[in-house]
């Protein structure tokens, strides 16, 4: 539904190559629903509940500043996604090292993030180079022109796939030894 709509005329912030659409959904995944559901997850330390809610946070925060800057005021720039990004990097590796001794899957999730975090910043990066820095253009369109940076989406997204079943595999086999007798 995001791809139909971001591509129909008129709307804001450019048309979207199919696998930035998929892009989003990951990091919407893997930023906002991976760590809304482990906070609520009342097995889990409060440690850990803690900081998925600080990612949490952070994320919504976000969310709401960049898309009213982006669909209300028209005023947002690439060097604020940039400046978040950046930010969201260096909370990340904070928390890894907050859970470090926490289950495997928490640091190794966070790291993943950061990383994520990391490609969201280049991406930014060269699409304010192709869109002249304006900020009215935020998504980035089907095009050979593109196909380097589609095709980076395109592995990110495959692998973010792998790693996410990982992730939640290892924390539902924690949880499966929780709640076992013999656990």
């Amino acid at each position: 539904m995001f791809y139909r709509a971001q591509n129909a005329p008129g709307s804001a912030g450019g048309n979207v190559a199919a696998v930035k659409a998929l892009w989003l959904l990951c990091v919407i995944i893997f930023w906002y629903v991976l760590p809304a559901f482990w906070m609520l997850d009342v097995s889990l330390s409060r440690n850990a509940r803690l900081v998925c809610a600080l990612a949490l946070a952070n994320m919504v925060l976000r969310a709401v500043v960049e898309l009213g800057m982006m669909y209300v005021s028209h005023s947002w720039k690439h060097s604020y996604g940039i400046g978040h990004d950046i930010a969201s990097i260096v909370l990340c590796i904070a928390i890894v090292i907050v859970v470090r001794r926490d289950e495997f899957w928490l640091p190794l999730f966070f790291a993943y993030c950061a990383l994520l975090f990391a490609f969201e910043t280049y991406f930014a990066l060269y699409l304010r180079r192709v869109t002249n820095a304006d900020g009215s253009v935020f998504f980035l369109a089907s095009s050979d022109a593109h196909a380097p940076v589609l095709q980076t989406t395109a592995a990110i997204v495959t692998a973010s796939v792998i790693i996410g079943i990982y992730i939640v595999g290892k924390w539902s086999n924690a949880e499966f030894a929780r709640r076992s007798p013999d656990g």
